[in-house]
């Protein structure tokens, strides 16, 4: 059997049966302002998961990106949304410390996020410069991501905030008016608020000629310097008729965080359902509709969490795979010169079949264990050995201490047995 296809079968043996380790457990994600995409998008993430562990959603004003990473470097969340480029102040206020320092990881980038400056129709503005100086600009809270990219984007081009007033708002006051005539935000790109802007006289300021993005534009620089952001072209009529040519403007990933100490079968098993349902999540929320694993990892402010990695890595062709033809010319030197070397093979597999008569004896022992099981703590300690016991399986199979065949099939099909005996008990109590 193909020793790649047989991992693989033993990971999703293990993932399919690792959700009843968490049927007792609620987690926590916190999202954004009520309407918001990051509410949306939280919530149908969370909907998603539902079927491998319950997460509950918490929104409100006080939540964005900033926050949202404070919040979960301070445990108070086990998940959240951000931008990719959201902790650049705490590590400034932390100049000793490394981004591995810190408890969080990255789950997965979701999609991308949208810079919108917006403004009303009577100016007519010949650069950005231009456009903000002297005036009123809303920037959403102060904290939030799209407020420190934008004074950051400025500053940029030479403008300070004491040569225009910036207007920090909630988010879902962050519009053109008369007396604030410039509207400055990151957000999906199906977000209601631009589309309302963009529909009562407002105009889609663009950071120079889309032809020239990937071409050497403007944005093109400034991304060199602001390795998060990338340039983006919004197309002509996105929004109805509107704009009514297209718009270079700034993309940053929203991303999924994720705390380090949460497990990686886990996190393995949550990354896989969002790859294998990214169509659906599309269809349900076109926001969804550029998910890939083909991402840029260098790109990411946090380092990837070890159960996505091991997602993305579950296809690369292991050492024996990779040198099988040198292998196979060793050893046949080996059984050449030394005919010792069928004894070893006899006595390496004896002893590995000794191994998995212990392992399924072990297993056995704790199916029996089920049906004279009384108490919530009974439960709570063979679960636990129960997921030691698996975890060990996949590593003496991965490490190949464990021989293949009808004896370990009958493992598997007791493993499945006896966790399902585990989920009806707890669902039965």
């Amino acid at each position: 059997m193909n020793i790649t296809f047989l991992k693989i079968q033993i990971v999703l043996i293990v993932l399919l049966f690792q959700g009843c380790q968490y049927v007792n457990k609620e987690y926590t994600l916190a999202s954004g302002s009520i309407g918001a995409t990051y509410h949306t998008v939280g919530n149908e993430v969370a909907k998603l998961w539902s079927p491998i562990i319950k997460v509950d959603v918490e929104s409100g004003s006080h939540l964005g990106s900033y926050s949202n990473c404070v919040s979960i470097i301070d445990n108070q969340f086990d998940f959240c949304l951000a931008q990719n480029d959201s902790p650049i102040e705490i590590f400034v206020e932390n100049p000793s410390k490394s981004l591995s320092d810190y408890n969080v990881r990255t789950l997965f980038p979701l999609y991308p996020e949208i810079l919108f400056i917006v403004h009303a129709d009577s100016i007519q503005p010949e650069s950005l410069t231009d456009l903000v100086i002297g005036r009123k600009v809303a920037l959403g809270p102060k904290h939030s991501g799209g407020a420190r990219f934008m004074i950051q984007l400025l500053l940029e081009y030479g403008v300070d905030t004491t040569e225009y007033t910036p207007v920090f708002t909630e988010y879902e006051k962050n519009v053109i008016s008369e007396e604030t005539p410039i509207s400055c935000s990151i957000t999906g790109f199906n977000n209601y608020r631009i589309h309302k802007m963009l529909n009562n006289s407002g105009v889609l300021f663009s950071l120079g000629n889309p032809d020239r993005a990937f071409k050497g534009s403007v944005a093109d620089g400034l991304s060199y310097r602001y390795i998060a952001a990338k340039p983006y072209i919004i197309p002509k009529s996105t929004y109805g008729k509107y704009p009514e040519e297209p718009a270079l403007t700034f993309a940053i990933d929203a991303v999924l965080l994720v705390r380090e100490e949460v497990d990686e079968y886990l996190v393995y098993d949550l990354v896989r359902s969002i790859i294998e349902n990214k169509q659906i999540l599309a269809s349900q929320n076109p926001i969804f509709s550029s998910i890939t694993e083909k991402f840029d990892i260098n790109k990411l402010t946090f380092p990837l969490h070890a159960g996505t990695r091991m997602y993305l890595e579950r296809n690369e062709p292991t050492f024996i795979e990779q040198y099988a033809e040198v292998l196979g010319l060793i050893l046949s030197v080996l059984v050449i010169s030394s005919g010792s070397i069928s004894s070893y093979f006899k006595r390496s597999r004896d002893k590995k079949q000794k191994r998995l008569k212990g392992l399924y004896n072990k297993l056995w022992n704790y199916n029996l264990l089920l049906d004279n099981i009384s108490s919530q703590e009974e439960i709570d300690g063979l679960s636990r050995n129960l997921k030691e016991f698996k975890m060990n399986l996949y590593e003496l199979h991965q490490e190949d201490k464990i021989p293949d065949g009808i004896n370990f099939n009958n493992i598997l099909l007791l493993l499945t047995e006896t966790e399902n005996k585990i989920l009806n008990t707890i669902n039965s109590r």
